[in-house]
């Protein structure tokens, strides 16, 4: 019993860290995000995508790229380890630098400045055809939109309701092997053999994750006017409950790419989707910095 009230005390100081680093992240992280961070997040992904066009080669037998498919995810996993066991060192300019990265992280997953910024343009009537950062020429501005909403919610549930989850359980090494897999399920998932490997891990990584954001998404549609709790609720998965959530239809082309489409709703969104998208998206921050900083939860926990 001694060692689960440590650990329990240790989940109480992680997640109580967390809860002032994600209101951070959502005021001023987008600020520390920007240049060489997010530089280094973009060499990250072509380095994935790199070492996926490399090893994964059609004239190889399945066997033989489903087990390429694994030394790649090991090859990006081990690195996040090597670095987020670095950061974890008990010196306090690692401390603080490891405090500045997740801010930065939440900061870059939020992108409060920007989505601020995007609805005073399309306030205005000058919704781009292109979003900053995505060389990429929309269909329309309803496709921008989508992406925009389908973005923004995925990397609220990955990156930091996910990053959070981990981070709780098992420190910032943890948190590092979670994000790790997740980039590696982003580059490989649609590679039948070769992706084998991530999306299994990844699977198992986030259904903790994943349930925690259906969980947000249901109590914070409560808060968010002219949304349908009730129907995201009983959706699929937390992709689909966000498009009926919010009664739309999302997919359909991305800077990555064609993705599926969900929802039972209009797929020609407006400004007000968007609105609604990011009120919705606040709801859950909030939610989830009050469940970070509930130490009556870990109380009864050690019950």
């Amino acid at each position: 019993m001694g060692a689960l009230s440590t650990y329990l005390s240790l989940i109480e100081t992680r997640a109580e860290t967390l809860a002032a680093l994600v209101v951070l992240g959502f005021f001023v992280g987008e600020l520390l995000a920007r240049g060489p961070f997010t530089q280094a997040l973009a060499s990250l992904s072509n380095i994935t995508d790199t070492l996926g066009k490399k090893l994964d080669r059609e004239q190889r037998s399945i066997a033989t790229r489903v087990y390429r498919g694994m030394v790649a995810v090991l090859m990006l996993v081990l690195p996040a380890i090597i670095a987020a066991a670095a950061l974890n060192q008990p010196i306090p300019w690692l401390k603080l630098l490891a405090g500045l990265l997740l801010v930065a992280w939440f900061g870059y997953c939020f992108a409060t400045i920007s989505s601020i910024q995007l609805l005073r343009r399309a306030k205005r009537g000058g919704l781009p055809l292109e979003l900053p950062g995505v060389n990429y020429l929309f269909a329309d501005h309803h496709a921008v939109i989508r992406y925009r909403v389908a973005s923004r919610t995925h990397a609220f549930a990955i990156g930091i309701v996910g990053g959070c989850c981990w981070y709780v359980v098992g420190g910032i090494v943890a948190m590092a092997i979670y994000l790790a897999l997740a980039g590696a399920h982003t580059a490989y998932h649609q590679r039948a053999a070769f992706g084998w490997a991530a999306r299994s891990l990844f699977t198992l990584a986030n259904a903790l994750p994943a349930l925690i954001t259906r969980a947000l998404i249901f109590f914070a549609s409560f808060f968010t006017p002219h949304t349908k709790p009730l129907r995201g609720l009983f959706a699929s998965n937390w992709q689909s409950a966000i498009a009926t959530t919010l009664d739309v239809t999302l997919g359909g082309p991305t800077p990555g790419g064609e993705i599926p489409w969900v929802g039972q709703g209009t797929a020609r969104l407006t400004l007000a989707h968007l609105q609604r998208a990011m009120q919705l998206l606040v709801a859950q921050a909030v939610l989830l910095v009050l469940l970070l900083a509930h130490s009556e939860l870990y109380k009864l926990l050690a019950i």
